[in-house]
C-alpha cells in the first residue's frame, strides 16, 4: 500500500511539471516479411526520436536487406533472420523476441510490427519522452490501445507518408488491456505465451496512461486480400485461439466497410484518438 501511494505521489509530482524524469534508453523489436515500404517509414521515424532497433526479418525479398545496409550503425543495432517455413509463425517470432531482449543493456523494449505507429497520447511528447514519464511514475509496463486505419482514400502500396493521408479508422478493443507491448527491459518480462499481446506477471505494474497504436494494416484493397487470403498458421497456434479472426478469409471478407461506420481524424496527427463506440472485432467480422 505504501509503494502505491509513493506511486501516485511521483505522478502527480511529475504531471505538475516539478520534477522532470530523466531520459530513458528505448529498444524497438521488429518482425517483418516483405514490407519494405512500412520500413521506410517506421526506421527514421523511431531513429529520429533515439530509438535503437533491431530488425527480425523473415526471409524477406522486397529488397530490405538493401534499406538495412542503409540504417546499419545509424540506429539499427542489427538485423536477425528468422526463417521462413511457409507458414506465419507468431510463436517462433515472439520467443526470439524474448531471447534479442535478454542480450540488450536499454532500460526499455518495444514490441513492434512494421505497419504500426506507436505514440504517446499527449501532443507533442515523444514516445521516449512518454515511457520516461511512465517510468517516472513507478510503472513497468505500459498497455497500448489499437486504431485500425483503412485506406478508403485510394491505393498507398508504394508511399511511405501514407499517415498522412489515411483518417478513417476504428477503435478495435476486444478486451481492455490487451497491447502491451512496451516494458521494462530489466523486469525480464514476455509476452510471448500470450500471443503478443499481455504480461500476465505478478511484477508488472501497468502505467495508469494508455498509449496509442495507430494499426496500418493495409495499404490497399488489393494488398490486403494478397496478405491475409490463404495465409497459414501453425496447427499449435490454432490449438491455442491464435489467429482466429484471420482464417479462412475471402477477397469478399475483406471488402472495406462504408466510411460512415468508421471514424475520421481531423487532422493526420491529431491526438488523442476517439475511444468511443469500441470494435470486439475487426470490419470484416461485422
Amino acid at each position: 500500500m505504501v509503494s502505491g501511494i509513493k506511486r501516485r505521489i511521483r505522478s502527480l509530482v511529475q504531471s505538475l511539471g516539478l520534477v522532470q524524469p530523466r531520459p530513458v534508453r528505448c529498444v524497438a523489436l521488429i518482425l517483418v516479411r516483405n514490407e519494405v515500404v512500412h520500413l521506410r517509414r517506421l526506421l527514421p521515424a523511431l531513429i529520429d526520436q533515439g530509438i535503437d532497433v533491431v530488425v527480425i526479418d523473415n526471409d524477406s525479398s522486397d529488397g530490405a536487406h538493401e534499406l538495412y545496409e542503409t540504417y546499419q550503425g545509424r540506429g539499427l543495432l542489427w538485423h536477425e533472420r528468422l526463417p521462413f517455413e511457409g507458414v506465419f509463425d507468431l510463436k517462433a517470432a515472439l520467443l526470439l523476441k524474448r531471447d534479442i531482449a535478454a542480450r540488450l543493456e536499454h532500460d526499455w523494449i518495444i514490441s513492434i510490427d512494421a505497419d504500426e505507429w506507436m505514440h504517446s497520447p499527449r501532443p507533442g511528447e515523444s514516445l521516449t519522452e512518454g515511457l520516461a514519464r511512465a517510468q517516472a511514475s513507478g510503472a513497468n509496463v505500459v498497455n497500448f490501445e489499437e486504431f485500425v486505419f483503412l485506406p478508403l482514400e485510394g491505393d498507398f502500396s508504394e508511399r511511405t507518408d501514407y499517415p498522412q493521408h489515411l483518417r478513417h479508422y476504428y477503435f478495435f478493443c476486444p478486451e481492455p488491456h490487451r497491447l502491451m507491448r512496451a516494458w521494462r527491459r530489466d523486469c525480464h518480462f514476455s509476452n510471448a505465451e500470450n500471443a503478443g499481446h499481455r504480461i500476465a506477471h505478478p511484477r508488472a505494474r501497468v502505467f495508469e496512461e494508455n498509449f496509442v497504436l495507430r494499426h496500418y494494416i493495409t495499404l490497399s484493397q488489393a494488398h490486403i486480400v494478397e496478405k491475409y487470403v490463404g495465409r497459414e498458421f501453425p496447427e499449435e497456434a490454432l490449438a491455442r485461439g491464435w489467429h482466429f479472426n484471420r482464417v479462412g478469409l475471402t477477397e469478399e471478407m475483406l471488402a472495406f466497410p462504408p466510411d460512415s461506420s468508421l471514424k475520421q481524424l481531423p487532422r493526420w496527427d491529431a491526438r488523442p484518438l476517439e475511444t468511443d463506440e469500441p470494435k470486439k472485432k475487426h470490419y470484416w467480422q461485422w
